[in-house]
């Protein structure tokens, strides 16, 4: 166990023996890949190439609330974290074990890749175009920056995970725990309102797995650094930025853990 900054980070070997833990991992390839599947069938615009507002809503009122509803799906399972900025969030706060938040994070990205290829095969049949097509279906769905706002949209993107990111730690500290409300719906409504701001400058990514295995199904990898840098670097900063704000120290907790 090492301690720093009020904070302590187990490696967790003792954790990989056990059912609970990969029972967890299993939670947290199957609710990526739930997600995925969600967003990249939702966010399909096949017979109108120009974007509307109406798109806009169902978009991020969509994401929004697969995010709620997988969130009160795998509470009890994995913690439901469902994004690799929010493990590794997790894993820098003294939240989740080293091994547990880099396994996750492996099964994150699985997910995420297998869920792709999913829709990828569904949807080539209806686009009959190549794999690599960048005007198919499947890629309509892939997250990109607008022309020329990479730079801006990596910042917007470490701005609106590090909100996601607060949330989360929020929800989960168990020093400060919440009277009321529900966990799953507050996070839920954090993402589609990232969403609503995001989606037409960076398509509302907020989780390295919503670009990453899109990217790498599609062959599509040249803005992955800039949401990477974005989002990773939220999720290392945020928890430092958390307890000096609210004066608390971090606590052992996740959405089940």
């Amino acid at each position: 166990m090492v301690e720093f900054l009020g904070r302590k980070w187990e490696l967790g070997t003792n954790e990989v023996q056990t059912l609970d833990f990969w029972r967890g991992v299993s939670g947290e390839f199957l609710a990526t890949f739930l997600f995925l599947l969600t967003s990249l069938i939702g966010i399909w615009g096949p017979d109108s190439g120009n974007f509307d507002y109406g798109h806009l809503v169902a978009g991020a009122l969509g994401t929004g609330l697969c995010i709620s509803i997988l969130v009160q799906m795998f509470d009890q399972v994995s913690g439901a974290n469902i994004n690799p900025a929010v493990s590794v969030a997790l894993l820098v706060n003294g939240q989740i074990s080293v091994i547990r938040g880099v396994v996750y994070v492996a099964a994150q990205m699985a997910g995420s890749i297998a869920s792709s290829i999913l829709v990828k095969l569904v949807t080539l049949e209806k686009t009959q175009r190549s794999w690599s097509d960048s005007n198919d279906v499947f890629n309509k769905g892939t997250p990109k920056m607008a022309d020329g706002f990479e730079l801006g949209g990596t910042v917007l993107e470490f701005i609106f995970t590090s909100v996601l990111v607060f949330q989360v730690i929020r929800c989960t500290d168990q020093s400060r725990p919440i009277q009321s409300g529900n966990i799953a719906l507050s996070v839920g409504l954090v993402v589609a309102v990232a969403n609503f701001c995001l989606i037409p400058i960076t398509g509302g990514a907020i989780n390295p797995a919503r670009i990453g295995g899109p990217a790498i199904v599609g062959l599509s990898l040249s803005q992955v650094g800039f949401y990477w840098a974005g989002q990773f670097l939220a999720a290392v900063v945020t928890p430092f930025i958390y307890c000096p704000v609210l004066n608390k120290s971090p606590g052992k907790n996740g959405f089940g853990n």
